[in-house]
Protein backbone atom coordinates (compact mmCIF):
# COMPACT_ATOMS: atom_id res chain seq x y z
CA UNK A 1 0.00 0.00 0.00
CA UNK A 2 2.50 2.34 1.01
CA UNK A 3 4.48 1.74 -2.30
CA UNK A 4 1.86 2.24 -4.51
CA UNK A 5 0.82 5.35 -2.29
CA UNK A 6 4.67 6.68 -2.91
CA UNK A 7 4.40 5.61 -6.95
CA UNK A 8 1.06 8.11 -7.05
CA UNK A 9 2.94 10.90 -5.44
CA UNK A 10 5.94 9.95 -7.66
CA UNK A 11 3.81 10.52 -10.80
CA UNK A 12 1.75 13.80 -9.16
CA UNK A 13 5.16 15.38 -8.69
CA UNK A 14 6.10 14.82 -12.46
CA UNK A 15 2.85 16.08 -13.88
CA UNK A 16 3.20 18.97 -11.81
CA UNK A 17 6.83 19.55 -12.46
CA UNK A 18 6.02 19.11 -16.19
CA UNK A 19 3.13 21.66 -16.19
CA UNK A 20 5.33 23.71 -14.45
CA UNK A 21 7.73 23.85 -17.20
CA UNK A 22 5.35 24.09 -19.55
CA UNK A 23 3.94 27.50 -17.80
CA UNK A 24 7.67 28.88 -17.65
CA UNK A 25 8.32 28.25 -21.48
CA UNK A 26 4.93 29.83 -22.27
CA UNK A 27 6.03 32.68 -20.04
CA UNK A 28 9.05 33.09 -21.66
CA UNK A 29 7.61 33.08 -25.17
CA UNK A 30 4.88 35.51 -24.12
CA UNK A 31 8.08 37.83 -22.85
CA UNK A 32 9.59 37.32 -26.30
CA UNK A 33 6.54 38.20 -28.07
CA UNK A 34 6.23 41.31 -26.24
CA UNK A 35 9.46 42.01 -26.90
CA UNK A 36 8.91 41.46 -30.52
CA UNK A 37 5.88 43.89 -31.03
CA UNK A 38 7.29 46.70 -28.48
CA UNK A 39 10.77 46.63 -30.74
CA UNK A 40 8.21 46.84 -34.08
CA UNK A 41 6.19 49.63 -32.34
CA UNK A 42 9.07 51.66 -30.71
CA UNK A 43 10.41 53.82 -33.69
CA UNK A 44 7.26 55.36 -34.55
CA UNK A 45 7.92 58.27 -32.51
CA UNK A 46 7.31 62.08 -32.09
CA UNK A 47 9.49 62.53 -35.25
CA UNK A 48 7.81 59.95 -37.40
CA UNK A 49 4.16 61.78 -36.70
CA UNK A 50 6.02 65.14 -37.36
CA UNK A 51 7.07 64.25 -40.18
CA UNK A 52 3.81 62.12 -41.28
CA UNK A 53 2.37 65.82 -40.91
CA UNK A 54 4.92 67.58 -42.88
CA UNK A 55 4.08 65.20 -45.69
CA UNK A 56 0.88 66.53 -46.15
CA UNK A 57 1.91 70.10 -45.45
CA UNK A 58 4.26 69.52 -48.07
CA UNK A 59 2.06 68.74 -50.35
CA UNK A 60 -0.67 70.88 -50.15
CA UNK A 61 1.54 74.69 -49.20
CA UNK A 62 3.21 74.69 -52.85
CA UNK A 63 0.05 74.66 -54.32
CA UNK A 64 -1.79 77.40 -52.01
CA UNK A 65 1.39 79.79 -52.73
CA UNK A 66 1.04 79.07 -55.84
CA UNK A 67 -2.89 80.02 -55.77
CA UNK A 68 -2.14 83.39 -53.49
CA UNK A 69 0.88 84.44 -55.65
CA UNK A 70 -1.81 84.48 -59.07
CA UNK A 71 -4.72 85.98 -56.66
CA UNK A 72 -2.40 88.77 -55.86
CA UNK A 73 -1.21 89.39 -59.52
CA UNK A 74 -5.37 89.01 -60.44
CA UNK A 75 -5.97 91.53 -57.91
CA UNK A 76 -3.48 94.25 -58.27
CA UNK A 77 -4.32 94.30 -62.20
CA UNK A 78 -8.11 94.35 -61.50
CA UNK A 79 -7.34 97.65 -59.11
CA UNK A 80 -5.15 99.22 -61.36
CA UNK A 81 -7.60 98.86 -64.28
CA UNK A 82 -9.80 100.66 -61.52
CA UNK A 83 -7.41 102.86 -61.03
CA UNK A 84 -7.68 102.40 -56.94
CA UNK A 85 -4.21 101.10 -56.33
CA UNK A 86 -3.39 103.13 -53.87
CA UNK A 87 -7.34 103.28 -52.30
CA UNK A 88 -8.76 102.24 -49.04
CA UNK A 89 -10.46 99.46 -50.83
CA UNK A 90 -7.12 98.16 -52.62
CA UNK A 91 -5.80 98.02 -48.98
CA UNK A 92 -9.00 96.36 -47.42
CA UNK A 93 -8.96 93.75 -50.48
CA UNK A 94 -5.37 92.83 -50.41
CA UNK A 95 -5.92 92.31 -46.43
CA UNK A 96 -8.75 89.94 -46.90
CA UNK A 97 -6.76 88.23 -49.43
CA UNK A 98 -3.89 87.54 -47.09
CA UNK A 99 -6.61 86.69 -44.30
CA UNK A 100 -7.78 84.02 -46.51
CA UNK A 101 -4.32 82.68 -47.29
CA UNK A 102 -3.63 82.16 -43.77
CA UNK A 103 -6.66 80.87 -42.88
CA UNK A 104 -6.26 77.94 -45.70
CA UNK A 105 -2.08 78.23 -44.38
CA UNK A 106 -3.75 77.10 -40.85
CA UNK A 107 -6.71 74.82 -42.33
CA UNK A 108 -3.47 72.75 -44.21
CA UNK A 109 -1.55 72.68 -40.97
CA UNK A 110 -4.50 71.09 -38.67
CA UNK A 111 -5.19 68.53 -41.37
CA UNK A 112 -1.77 67.62 -41.20
CA UNK A 113 -1.78 66.72 -37.68
CA UNK A 114 -5.31 65.15 -38.29
CA UNK A 115 -3.55 63.23 -40.63
CA UNK A 116 -0.49 62.29 -37.78
CA UNK A 117 -2.97 61.56 -35.07
CA UNK A 118 -5.43 58.92 -37.05
CA UNK A 119 -1.95 56.96 -37.67
CA UNK A 120 -0.78 57.78 -33.70
CA UNK A 121 -3.74 56.21 -33.01
CA UNK A 122 -4.24 53.40 -35.48
CA UNK A 123 -0.79 52.38 -34.43
CA UNK A 124 -1.62 52.42 -30.37
CA UNK A 125 -4.75 50.43 -31.49
CA UNK A 126 -2.76 47.69 -33.42
CA UNK A 127 0.23 47.32 -30.31
CA UNK A 128 -2.46 46.98 -28.31
CA UNK A 129 -4.43 44.37 -29.80
CA UNK A 130 -1.46 42.03 -30.47
CA UNK A 131 -0.20 42.42 -26.66
CA UNK A 132 -3.71 41.57 -25.99
CA UNK A 133 -3.21 38.25 -28.55
CA UNK A 134 0.53 37.80 -26.93
CA UNK A 135 -0.78 36.60 -24.13
CA UNK A 136 -3.35 34.27 -25.07
CA UNK A 137 -1.16 32.77 -28.24
CA UNK A 138 2.36 32.72 -26.69
CA UNK A 139 3.65 32.85 -29.99
CA UNK A 140 6.68 35.36 -30.59
CA UNK A 141 7.42 34.14 -34.57
CA UNK A 142 3.54 35.10 -34.93
CA UNK A 143 3.14 38.49 -32.99
CA UNK A 144 6.54 39.76 -35.08
CA UNK A 145 5.11 38.82 -38.48
CA UNK A 146 1.52 40.33 -37.52
CA UNK A 147 3.35 43.02 -35.88
CA UNK A 148 4.93 43.83 -39.38
CA UNK A 149 1.75 43.61 -41.32
CA UNK A 150 -0.33 45.99 -39.09
CA UNK A 151 2.18 48.70 -38.67
CA UNK A 152 2.64 48.78 -42.60
CA UNK A 153 -1.66 48.89 -42.87
CA UNK A 154 -1.63 51.69 -40.66
CA UNK A 155 1.21 53.66 -41.65
CA UNK A 156 0.54 53.32 -45.57
CA UNK A 157 0.38 56.87 -46.90
CA UNK A 158 -3.76 58.02 -47.76
CA UNK A 159 -4.02 59.59 -51.34
CA UNK A 160 -3.62 63.30 -50.45
CA UNK A 161 -6.42 65.13 -52.93
CA UNK A 162 -5.32 68.63 -54.15
CA UNK A 163 -7.20 72.25 -52.31
CA UNK A 164 -9.92 73.70 -53.58
CA UNK A 165 -9.57 76.86 -54.80
CA UNK A 166 -8.84 79.18 -52.27
CA UNK A 167 -9.29 82.51 -53.92
CA UNK A 168 -11.50 84.59 -56.28
CA UNK A 169 -10.25 85.77 -59.41
CA UNK A 170 -8.96 89.57 -58.94
CA UNK A 171 -12.24 91.03 -60.94
CA UNK A 172 -14.79 89.21 -58.90
CA UNK A 173 -12.42 90.17 -55.54
CA UNK A 174 -12.62 93.77 -56.44
CA UNK A 175 -16.71 93.33 -57.28
CA UNK A 176 -17.33 91.65 -54.39
CA UNK A 177 -15.21 91.49 -51.01
CA UNK A 178 -12.62 88.77 -51.47
CA UNK A 179 -14.29 85.76 -49.23
CA UNK A 180 -17.34 87.43 -49.12
CA UNK A 181 -17.05 88.50 -45.63
CA UNK A 182 -19.50 91.26 -46.05
CA UNK A 183 -22.11 89.23 -46.76
CA UNK A 184 -20.99 86.55 -43.66
CA UNK A 185 -19.68 83.95 -45.72
CA UNK A 186 -16.28 83.77 -45.62
CA UNK A 187 -16.17 80.99 -42.96
CA UNK A 188 -19.00 78.88 -44.98
CA UNK A 189 -17.42 79.19 -48.06
CA UNK A 190 -13.53 78.45 -46.84
CA UNK A 191 -14.23 75.78 -43.59
CA UNK A 192 -11.96 73.13 -43.32
CA UNK A 193 -14.46 70.65 -44.80
CA UNK A 194 -14.97 72.83 -48.17
CA UNK A 195 -11.56 74.08 -48.19
CA UNK A 196 -10.39 70.24 -48.80
CA UNK A 197 -13.10 68.47 -50.96
CA UNK A 198 -12.27 65.44 -52.20
CA UNK A 199 -11.92 66.00 -56.13
CA UNK A 200 -12.48 62.86 -58.35
CA UNK A 201 -8.62 63.14 -59.58
CA UNK A 202 -5.87 62.61 -56.42
CA UNK A 203 -2.43 62.16 -55.80
CA UNK A 204 -0.20 60.13 -53.66
CA UNK A 205 2.75 61.54 -51.99
CA UNK A 206 5.09 58.66 -50.60
CA UNK A 207 7.98 59.36 -48.35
Amino acid sequence: MCINNNAAIATADTEAERIRLEEEQRQTRIRTGREAINSAFDSYDDGFYADRANSYIDFATPDLQDQFKNATKDLANSLARRGVSQSSEAINRKAEQLALFNKAKTSIIDKGRTNADAVRNALGAAKGDLLTQNQAMADPTLMANQAATSIANATTLPPYNPIGQIFASGTDAVATGVGLNARGQLNDAYNLGNLFRSPSAARIIRS
